[in-house]
């Protein structure tokens, strides 16, 4: 077995040439050794005997360290850490390799491990911080973190890529798993004004008692300038059979029910239903009154999970809704109560609301489309605490016993999610229509008109050339930085 570890600057192809050549020895430095960076992977349990050799490396691109700021280990008491640039620096400062080239510094770990009788899956935790956030999310400069798993010759098993993201593209400033960008996510690191992935849990099939070599790699895209660090931990085999590598973002938050919205619907069921809380993945289980729905999909980066087609039912009654996440449930008690439609005043529906966002200052024109809703209903944003809040309603249009229309100007309101509910109101009765879920976000385009600010006839028009002056300037930037 070798370990083998390089840090250079210089191609993609050169770096392969010089992990499969062994010819110089290790050149010493502040970073950590082979057998320290394996330990700090919790993976030496399963190490391969044999010596370790580090070809003309920069053992400063690799350290082993307890914490990173508010950065804990997520398995024992030490994480390790590959960088393009220096694991010691506590300013994020860029740093250059002895020799680098315009494209950068690169650094390859590479080791293998005998998987153990009676395992299935190989699972490991690893988070990607980089200086490339926010100033060249999209562009060229782009560094690059990737994993790759290679069975032994001869051996069957899994061989190909195992860090990625949900659209299959490595792990860079770009991807879809790039979301820590707060401050209090990363005092301490350096990289509390730049940005990181969070802690991503892999998970990858593997074939008890075969030798398997693991490769990781981070390198410079374009040119060397700003820095970027990945942390590996937490290296563990289990039982569990998969067929494919699982690549997905640990959550920061407890599993949680808030509400359901709506929170009620008709017995013969259809139609969307949102449930809004925190910590989802994209594999959170929903259990609606004991059956398993597959129509699910999580939304709002996990706070929501939309059920694409309600589940009918055979009573009037409430049901509870259970969501589940790996060894994690919540449970939501008589979350949804069904109604018979038959019964009572005509209730007004909502088929579909576009846009199905609100901007928080108000102003955002809704448009509603649905049935059996009277000239006289009155419309309201009701929050999860049962808060309501007006909405102003406009001309209702179509038949009475067919298709209809009316725009609905949005109030304001504080960001979250909300109900817009539709109510028809007699002397004696009301009843209410089944609410529609509206996300209210400073996304969302407002559709007020302003007055012009004192002193200023600017116009629409005007303000829309920012972006235009704004482009004008980025080809400026971009030779800059070069």
């Amino acid at each position: 077995m070798t370990l083998t570890l390089s840090g250079a600057s210089m191609t993609r192809s050169s770096v392969l040439i010089l992990v499969l050549s062994l010819l110089v020895p290790a050149i010493a430095s502040a970073g950590a050794a082979p057998n320290e960076l394996v330990e700090g992977l919790d993976a030496a349990d399963w190490l391969v005997e044999g010596t370790a050799a580090t070809p003309n490396s920069q053992w400063g691109m690799f350290s082993v360290r307890p914490d990173l700021g508010v950065l804990q280990p997520y398995e024992g008491a030490t994480f390790s850490l590959m960088t393009t640039g220096d694991p010691d620096s506590t300013a994020c400062a860029d740093y250059d390799w002895p020799g680098a080239l315009d494209q950068g510094d690169f650094a390859t770990l590479e080791f293998e491990l005998d998987v153990p009788a009676g395992a299935n899956t190989l699972r490991f935790y690893t988070y990607f911080l980089t200086r490339e956030y926010p100033e060249w999310v999209g562009s060229e400069f782009n560094d690059v973190y990737t994993g790759r798993i290679t069975p032994e010759a001869g051996s069957v098993g899994y061989e190909g890529d195992i860090l990625f993201d949900a659209f299959g593209n490595p792990i860079t400033v770009n991807s879809a798993l790039f979301a820590v960008t707060g401050g209090p996510a990363l005092a301490g690191t350096c990289f509390e004004k730049h940005g990181g992935t969070g802690w991503i849990q892999a998970a990858i099939p593997v074939v008890a008692e075969t030798r398997i070599t693991l490769t990781f790699e981070i390198w410079d895209v374009s040119d060397g300038i700003f820095d970027s660090w990945a942390i590996l931990d937490g290296f563990d085999f289990d039982e569990t059979d998969i067929e494919d590598p699982i690549v997905d973002p640990v959550p920061d938050e407890p599993l949680r029910i808030g509400f359901v919205s709506p929170k009620e619907g008709p017995l013969e069921g259809g139609g969307q239903a949102t449930i809004h809380g925190f910590g989802f993945t994209p594999q959170t289980q929903v259990i609606w009154n004991g059956e398993v729905l597959t129509d699910v999909t999580m939304q709002n980066s996990g706070e929501a999970l939309r059920i694409d087609s309600v589940p009918g039912h055979d009573a009037t009654e409430s049901i509870d809704i259970v969501v589940v996440r790996e060894d994690e449930s919540a449970t939501l008690i008589g979350g949804y109560t069904y109604y018979d439609p038959t019964e009572g005043l005509p209730r007004p529906e909502i088929h579909a609301v576009e846009p199905g966002e609100a901007h928080p200052d108000g102003g955002t024109l809704l448009t509603v489309i649905g049935t059996g809703i009277w000239s006289a209903a009155t419309a309201a944003f009701i929050d999860e605490d049962g808060n309501a809040t007006d909405v102003d309603m406009g001309t209702v249009t179509g038949p009475a016993g067919g298709s209809q229309q009316v725009v609905v100007t949005a109030p304001q309101h504080p960001e979250g999610w909300v109900s817009l509910v539709l109510t028809n109101t007699t002397a004696d009765d009301s009843v209410e229509s089944v609410g529609y879920p509206i996300l209210v976000t400073m996304d969302a385009v407002s559709g007020r008109i302003d007055l012009p600010r004192d002193g200023c006839s600017c116009s629409a028009g005007a303000s829309k050339a920012a972006p235009g002056l704004l482009l004008l300037l980025v080809p400026f930037a971009m030779r800059r930085r070069r």
